[in-house]
């Protein structure tokens, strides 16, 4: 299992550096890019952990699809994609937290988009603020019993782009990694209101470890 998001060739250059810099002599530039490449490597680690799948305890369950805080609850939404009639629950993911975004329940990918629009800043007031028109992504996902939810994971100007991994049609277990927001953003996941909603404005969540909501 890969523990850091960043690829072999960042992975190189960064090596490559730190040899030519030490070969010259150039110490002071060999500390620097030590200190640059520890940064990156804490900022794009990789969530560890073994997670098993049990159905009995698992299934109807939503958990907590990446780190931060929830900052809205919002019963009664409607999304031009998605329906009305949801849930929404916005997460606000910090800078420094793990990036990685994951599958809330066993699941497969129905839908993605890429969606223009301006970023989001993640501190913005929420008040009568509409987020389904801002830059970002879109996953829509659909259990095996049928029931769809979705998440938009909206881009900060602080931030970059999201980084998906997964396509329609892909199916993974809860707790798989489709993807990751580096440097944070806002993430929002709309369930449909059969759900009974298990956290509260304010609170903090564990990717792939805090319930989030559960079919009533």
């Amino acid at each position: 299992m890969k523990v850091f998001y960043l690829n072999r060739f960042i992975h190189l250059i960064f090596l490559s550096i730190l040899f030519f810099t030490l070969l010259i002599g150039f110490y002071a530039g060999t500390f620097f890019v030590l200190i640059v490449y520890s940064a990156s490597l804490y900022l794009f680690r990789r969530k560890r952990g073994v997670f098993k799948e049990n159905p009995s305890l698992t299934e109807g369950v939503l958990y907590a699809p990446s780190n931060g805080k929830i900052i809205r609850i919002k019963p009664g939404s409607n999304h031009p994609n998605l329906g009305e009639g949801l849930t929404e629950i916005l997460v606000r993911l910090p800078w420094n937290a793990e990036y990685g975004i994951y599958l809330p329940f066993t699941s497969e990918v129905k839908d993605l988009l890429a969606l223009k629009g301006r970023d989001f800043f993640r501190f913005s007031k929420l008040e009568n603020t509409n987020i389904v028109d801002r830059a970002g992504v879109l996953i829509s996902l659909e259990s095996q019993k049928g029931d769809e939810i979705g998440l938009q994971l909206l881009k900060c100007p602080t931030g970059l782009w999201p980084e998906i991994k997964v396509m329609p049609g892909d199916r993974g277990k809860r707790q798989a990694n489709i993807g990751l927001l580096p440097f944070g953003g806002t993430l929002a996941l709309y369930i449909p209101e059969k759900y009974e909603i298990l956290v509260q404005e304010g609170q903090e969540v564990v990717a792939g470890e805090s319930l989030i909501a559960g079919q009533q």
